[in-house]
């Protein structure tokens, strides 16, 4: 497993978390199933959350890795009106 920071912006709001993945193409989804929902506002709202969840299990949200920068990949896409932006940076433990 590896260990990845995500850097989560929604809503006007900027969250951080570490989540332990096999990989940036699964990492969205471990995050979505470990994730405080209090620490982030929106994702109390049910039906926010599962189409959240619906969002970033399609393959059309895969990791695009960032141009000229190692291990760092973005996703982003919409629940609705609410535009979403991933930054994920494998996190390399020293």
């Amino acid at each position: 497993m590896k260990l990845f920071t995500l850097i989560f912006e929604l809503q006007g709001g900027t969250y951080i978390s570490q989540v332990q993945s096999s990989s940036e193409k699964t990492v969205l989804e471990d995050w979505i199933s470990e994730v405080s929902k209090d620490e982030i506002p929106a994702m109390n709202n049910p039906e926010f959350y599962t189409k959240l969840k619906q969002e970033l299990s399609d393959d059309i949200h895969e990791p695009v890795l960032l141009n000229g920068i190692n291990n760092a990949y973005c996703v982003s896409g919409a629940v609705e009106d609410d535009f979403f932006l991933f930054t994920i940076v494998e996190t390399v433990v020293g």
